[in-house]
């Protein structure tokens, strides 16, 4: 269910709770409470992807994943309880970071990730028209992100 979504950059000692984690997020995540697999994983999609599923077939695969590798309601509120709770570093961290975002991010303001990469004087690159699953809606943006940021000295 939620274990996929890892490394948000909306981090409590720089954002409030409702940029974190945006409200008419709320409505849909409640979805996930709820037995439906499909319905759950659809919820999920629509939070996190702006490219859809039309020509990837991907519900049907995290559909099938989450039959096979059932992600329990327990661990599920841990996670989020975890996410809530966690607390960035003041300083940036000693390794170079580079920041990716969505601007079109249905789950988290993308503006936590500008005030991130602001805060702790890093690079920072906002896709467009991506959402907060930005290997999923634009891989090759991502790479080449990367290979930009590290060709640049990072």
């Amino acid at each position: 269910m939620l274990s996929r979504y890892k490394g948000k950059t909306g981090l409590r000692r720089f954002d409030p709770f409702y940029r974190r984690m945006r409200p008419r997020a709320w409505p849909a995540l409640l979805t996930l409470i709820g037995g439906n697999v499909v319905r759950q994983e659809r919820a999920i999609l629509r939070l996190t992807s702006c490219r859809g599923d039309a020509e990837t077939g991907i519900l049907e695969k995290w559909v099938a994943y989450q039959r096979e590798y059932p992600v329990s309601r327990r661990n599920a509120l841990r996670q989020l309880i975890a996410a809530a709770l966690y607390r960035a570093p003041a300083c940036r961290p000693a390794r170079p970071v580079l920041v990716l975002a969505g601007a079109r991010d249905a789950l988290v303001d993308p503006c936590c990730s500008r005030r991130l990469a602001d805060r702790w004087k890093t690079s920072l690159a906002i896709h467009p028209d991506a959402g907060h699953d930005l290997p999923l809606d634009d891989a090759a943006w991502v790479a080449r992100q990367v290979r930009d940021w590290l060709a640049a000295g990072a």
